[in-house]
């Protein structure tokens, strides 16, 4: 679903390449903006299934605030850009459709990325920004890493000398109050 607008897009942006005219940018237009609300922004809603509220809070304020403001700014100075040339401004059917068919594909390939991601992290039931159950005790590198690991063990053994065990948790603990 995440690939279909991206290769609408394409399509429409290379009819509107190969019949330029008012009526198609008016048709091609109408029909990619209601793709847009009614296939696009829910398949871009499933990507935060697999993330953790805080990670899908400042996702969506980054793609709100950030990534929507700067492709308009993007898109505003391709107009520009236009505005300022006479030969681009006269030849705009020819040479307008290339800055929507660069940004179609890369969204295209973008989409492809994104989608093989998220099925790889919906397979292995991984959330994003959600940490490991005592993940305060890993820490990396150094003598700290089996930590966990050995207090583990040691709590699921019953050892029968006590103070064997008990220096051992001192240690430990001193080792990760440095």
């Amino acid at each position: 679903t995440l690939l279909v607008f991206p290769f609408l897009l394409i399509v429409g942006t290379l009819v509107t390449y190969a019949s330029p005219g008012l009526w198609t940018l008016f048709i091609t237009t109408a029909l990619l903006k209601a793709l847009t609300y009614s296939l696009n922004e829910p398949a871009l809603e499933m990507l935060y299934v697999p993330t953790s509220e805080p990670i899908k809070f400042k996702a969506k304020a980054w793609i709100d605030v950030v990534g929507a403001r700067s492709a308009k700014a993007a898109g505003s100075a391709i107009n520009d850009f236009v505005q300022r040339s006479p030969y681009l401004r006269t030849n705009l059917p020819q040479y307008g459709n290339v800055p929507a068919l660069l940004v179609s594909i890369i969204l295209l390939a973008v989409s492809a990325h994104v989608g093989s991601r998220f099925e790889s992290l919906v397979e292995d039931g991984h959330i994003v920004g959600e940490q490991k159950p005592n993940s305060h005790l890993y820490r990396s590198g150094g003598d700290h890493r089996g930590s966990y690991e050995l207090i583990t063990r040691l709590a699921s053994s019953r050892s029968e000398d006590d103070d064997d065990a008990k220096s051992i948790f001192g240690a430990i603990a001193r080792e990760n109050n440095r």
